[in-house]
């Protein structure tokens, strides 16, 4: 199964959240031999004043996240498909076969970091409509993180990213008098026509 582990920021109920996510999954989902959603939230000890993980948290969230992974794995045959960040707390989403004795499984994978509380549950979700409707970032949100790795490959190449350079834009309208509406709304933003064919 291809992965392709990405990140955005938006919010989720108003609320400031970092989302992970495996674009990945998306050519293959709904999976239909993992119906079940699991969840795990995990509170954080020092959340920043935006609700998000401090970088002082780091190794202690990501030791969490590959036991309770590790333990979703074993006991029920499940895939970590994302995590939120949002409003002092971090979410684990899993899809799985079964189930059954989620609690005890969480109980057994935190009892190593009795200083974090958690919550935990399931839903019956055969069409994968967590990841797709909540996790899965709007094409807004997916043009971000395109423009973001467009950024980093210019970063990488040492450019300072302050040179004024040319972007292009493709649009497409039903009628040319949609065309001039949007010109008209454009132009003072100092944008200029390349080309406009029919």
């Amino acid at each position: 199964m291809p992965e392709d582990w990405d990140f955005y920021l938006c919010n989720v109920n108003d609320v400031l959240a970092s989302v992970f996510l495996d674009l990945g999954l998306r050519g293959l989902v709904p999976e239909k031999g993992k119906p079940n959603l699991l969840w795990v939230w995990v509170y954080l000890k020092w959340p920043r004043e935006d609700g998000l993980s401090a970088s002082s948290e780091f190794e202690s969230l990501k030791v969490i996240e590959e036991k309770l992974t590790e333990t979703m794995v074993e006991r029920f045959d499940a895939l970590l498909c994302g995590r939120i960040t949002t409003d002092g707390r971090r979410e684990f989403y899993y899809y799985a076969p079964r189930s059954e004795q989620l609690e005890s499984a969480v109980e057994d994978a935190m009892s190593k970091f009795r200083d974090y509380e958690f919550d935990c549950g399931s839903k019956y979700d055969p069409e994968w409509r967590q990841y797709l409707d909540v996790l899965y970032p709007s094409d807004e949100d997916r043009q971000r993180i395109e423009n973001r790795k467009v950024l980093e490959v210019l970063e990488q190449k040492n450019d300072t990213l302050k040179t004024p350079r040319d972007v292009c834009h493709w649009i497409y309208f039903r009628t040319e008098a949609d065309r001039g509406e949007f010109w008209d709304a454009l132009s003072p933003l100092e944008y200029r026509i390349q080309s406009q064919p029919k």
